[in-house]
C-alpha cells in the first residue's frame, strides 16, 4: 500500500552522518581537503576522474559533492549537468570548485541551468569546508521538517482511517451480518497495525494489533457460520477499541520533539527563534529578471551578506518608503513593472529617506544624461548591464562600509 510521504512497516530512518564526495584530479588537493573534512567528523569518498565521481553518487548518495572545474574525462560543469539530470541524485548539494571565480555568463549557467548550490574558488580549502558546513546544516534542518511533515501526514491518514472504522461500526450496529463493512473494518485495522509503529505511534500499533487478532478470530467464526453471540460481544467492544487507538495517537503525538509537534506549533517555535536572533536584511535587490535575481542573491549570500528580493516597482516603492527597517544598500533596476526605478529613486530623494540607505542603480542604459539623472536623484553608484559579479560585490561592500 502506498502511504504518501510517510513510512510503511519497516520504513528506515534517515542517516544523519555527513557524507562528502570529493572529485579532484590533484591527489594533494583531494588529500588535504579530505583531512579537513575528516577532522570535522565527516565521511569522505574521493574520485580522481569524472566517471568515478558520477558512479560514486549512487547508491550511497552524498550530502555534498565537491566538483573541480577540470576533471579527467569531462569538465566539471558537464559532471554537474549529468548529476542534476538524474532524479535519484536530487538530494545532494553541489559545490563547484573553480581555479578562478567564473565570469558572469558561466556563473549564470552553473547556478540557473545546472542548479549548483555554491561556487567557490578552490584555493581557500578552509572556506570550502565552511560552505560544506552551511549546506549540511541546512540538510539537517530540512530533515527535521521532512520528518515532522511525514508524521503529521501519517496522523491525518490515521484519523481518516478511524473515521472509516466508525462508519463500519455504525453499519455493523445496524446489520451485524454486513460482511462488506466487516471486511473493510478488518482491512483498516490491519493497516493501522502494520504502519503505526514505523511512523512513531507504537502504543497505537499495539492496540490495533490486539484488535486485529480479535477480528481474525471473528472472521474465522463467520466463515464457520457461528456469528450471533460472538459478533454481538465483539461489536460492543469496537467503539472502546477505536477510542483507545485514538487516545494513544493523541498522547504519542504530543512528545516534546520537533518531529512530534504540530505544524503550527513548530512554525511558532521557529518564528520566535528567528525574531530573537535574526538580523534584518542588509541588502534589497529590486530586479525583475529571475536569472539575474538568482545570480546576484547567490553571490551575496555566498559571501555572508543577507539580502531580500523584490520583482516589481510597486512593491519596491512601498517597501522603501513605508517599510521598516530600511535596508543599508539597495540594488535597483531601472526597467521594472509597475513603477520604474528612476521614479522610485526620485521619490526616495524627495522624502529624505534616501539618507538612510545607499542605492546602487543597475541598468542597461549607458547614455550620459541618464546616468547623470540617476546621480542627481541620489544614487550612490551606477552599474551598467552586463556587469561583473566580483565587481558588483566589491561595490556593495564599499557601500556597506
Amino acid at each position: 500500500m502506498q502511504l504518501g510521504g510517510f513510512r510503511g512497516a519497516g520504513g528506515r530512518t534517515v542517516n544523519q552522518a555527513k557524507h562528502i564526495l570529493v572529485m579532484d584530479r590533484n591527489p594533494a588537493v583531494a588529500g588535504r581537503l579530505g583531512e579537513l573534512c575528516r577532522s570535522r567528523g565527516w565521511a569522505i569518498t574521493a574520485a580522481a576522474s569524472a566517471e568515478q565521481g558520477i558512479k560514486a553518487m549512487l547508491p550511497d548518495l552524498p550530502d555534498v559533492a565537491l566538483i573541480r572545474d577540470q576533471l579527467p574525462g569531462m569538465p566539471g560543469y558537464e559532471v554537474c549537468r549529468r548529476i542534476r539530470s538524474n532524479p535519484l541524485c536530487a538530494g545532494a548539494s553541489l559545490v563547484f570548485l573553480s581555479g578562478v571565480f567564473p565570469r558572469i555568463g558561466f556563473l549564470k549557467k552553473l547556478i540557473v541551468d545546472m542548479s549548483v548550490d555554491r561556487v567557490v574558488t578552490a584555493g581557500d580549502l578552509e572556506s570550502v569546508c565552511r560552505h560544506v558546513q552551511a549546506l549540511t546544516d541546512s540538510h539537517a534542518e530540512a530533515r527535521d521538517w521532512s520528518e515532522m511533515a511525514a508524521r503529521e501526514e501519517y496522523l491525518l491518514f490515521l484519523f481518516r482511517k478511524m473515521r472509516r472504522i466508525e462508519d463500519c461500526i455504525r453499519s455493523l450496529s445496524a446489520n451485524p451480518l454486513d460482511m462488506a463493512a466487516l471486511k473493510e473494518l478488518v482491512i483498516d485495522v490491519r493497516t493501522i497495525r502494520d504502519t503505526a509503529d514505523a511512523n512513531g505511534y507504537p502504543r497505537a500499533a499495539a492496540e490495533a494489533r490486539a484488535w486485529a487478532e480479535a477480528l481474525n478470530e471473528l472472521l474465522q467464526v463467520v466463515v464457520e457460520g457461528h456469528t450471533d453471540a460472538l459478533m454481538r460481544s465483539q461489536r460492543e467492544s469496537f467503539p472502546g477499541r477505536l477510542r483507545r487507538i485514538f487516545d494513544q495517537c493523541q498522547q504519542e503525538r504530543g512528545r516534546q520533539h520537533p518531529a512530534f509537534l504540530s505544524h503550527a506549533a513548530r512554525r511558532q517555535q521557529l518564528r520566535g527563534a528567528d525574531q530573537a536572533t535574526a538580523r534584518p536584511p542588509q541588502i534589497l535587490v529590486v530586479e525583475d529578471d529571475p536569472a539575474i535575481q538568482k545570480m546576484v542573491a547567490f553571490a551575496l549570500r555566498n559571501r555572508g551578506m543577507e539580502c531580500e528580493i523584490l520583482s516589481d516597482g510597486i512593491a519596491a516603492r512601498e517597501r522603501l518608503l513605508n517599510g521598516l527597517p530600511a535596508p543599508r544598500v539597495v540594488l535597483l533596476d531601472i526597467n521594472l513593472p509597475g513603477v520604474d526605478g528612476l521614479t522610485i529613486l526620485e521619490e526616495l530623494n524627495r522624502s529624505g529617506k534616501i539618507r538612510a540607505m545607499r542605492v546602487i542603480v543597475i541598468s542597461g542604459h549607458t547614455r550620459e544624461d541618464f546616468i547623470v539623472r540617476a546621480f542627481d536623484s541620489g544614487a550612490y553608484d551606477y552599474v551598467t548591464k552586463p556587469f561583473s559579479i566580483p565587481v558588483l560585490v566589491r561595490r556593495v561592500r564599499r557601500a556597506l562600509d
